[in-house]
């Protein structure tokens, strides 16, 4: 489906593609190098890639969790041509623009595809001591099949506390997932997580885990390991 622009915004052709849609955006000429996008009940989340993850908090466990609603491909365009032309995302609130940064030489019109993928899964946080009994019990896990993993996870955790959220991880994104993401934990020391919080998300990223402000994890009183 086709919606002209009237003079002064894009044209924009939309595609639904299932699970995904993708928005090809045409900017007509150089009065206009970028549009955006305002998503009301999601907070955007920049990716190492370039793109952007839609995330809310989920009603789970702690609060350990946040769902990726949405999630948009790394940016691309390109002009009358076919040459690429360098193009960016930029976050203001819950807005998202994406910039077309053109040159004397960028043939119009430029069509800019970004495509959106929806039910992606989740990011997971973790603050000092969630990670480090994490850390421990995964280390002492064998290898388990999927339908009988979750039961065991627990189990190697420890801390009845944690049932309910290994029940929630598993059910959200699988524990075959789950297990790779935490897998990718750099350390199986506990002693070599000093930060306040961790995070990744599920399906991963490059890097697996990164560590961000504590704000994003659950105080330590109020934790799972207490």
């Amino acid at each position: 489906m086709v919606y002209p622009g009237d003079g002064d915004t894009v044209d924009t052709a939309v595609q639904d593609l299932g699970d995904s849609v993708r928005v090809q955006t045409i900017l007509p000429d150089s009065q206009v190098d970028s549009f955006s996008y305002e998503f009301e009940g999601a907070i955007p989340v920049a990716r190492a890639d370039g793109g952007v993850d839609l995330v809310r908090a989920a009603a789970a466990p702690g609060g350990h969790f946040k769902t990726i609603v949405a999630a948009l491909d790394a940016p691309w365009a390109i002009d009358a041509n076919g040459d690429d032309v360098r193009t960016a995302y930029q976050i203001a609130g819950q807005t998202v623009t994406q910039k077309v940064f053109v040159t004397s030489e960028t043939a119009y019109p430029v069509v800019a595809d970004p495509k959106m993928t929806f039910g992606v899964g989740i990011y997971l946080s973790l603050n000092t001591l969630e990670v480090r009994v994490l850390a421990l019990a995964v280390n002492s896990m064998a290898t388990v099949s999927a339908a009988a993993g979750c039961v065991v996870l627990s189990e190697r955790i420890k801390v009845a506390q944690a049932v309910p959220w290994v029940k929630y991880a598993c059910g959200a994104v699988g524990f075959n997932p789950l297990m790779n993401t935490l897998k990718a934990l750099p350390s199986r020391v506990a002693a070599d997580y000093t930060a306040s919080c961790y995070q990744a998300r599920v399906p991963p990223t490059q890097p697996a885990w990164k560590v961000v402000g504590s704000s994003q994890c659950v105080p330590l009183n109020q934790s799972w390991t207490w």
